[in-house]
């Protein structure tokens, strides 16, 4: 519903709109996902992706 309303908003004020599906099960402990070992590099990897959606939405 919230990728409906997204788009939908982006439609009414003749803009664009980008959506990404991150499917990590946040309630599984053993994931390795919040391991602390892991987040500094996730995090830079979520920034990365952050960054190039921004890049193309600003160029669109």
């Amino acid at each position: 519903m919230e990728t409906a309303v997204l788009f939908e908003t982006a439609r009414l004020f003749n803009k664009h709109a980008a959506t990404v599906l991150h499917t990590v099960d946040k309630e599984k402990p053993a994931d390795p996902y919040y391991h602390e070992q892991f987040r500094e590099e996730i995090h830079n990897l979520e920034k990365t992706f952050f960054e190039i959606i921004v890049t193309a939405l600003s160029n669109v």
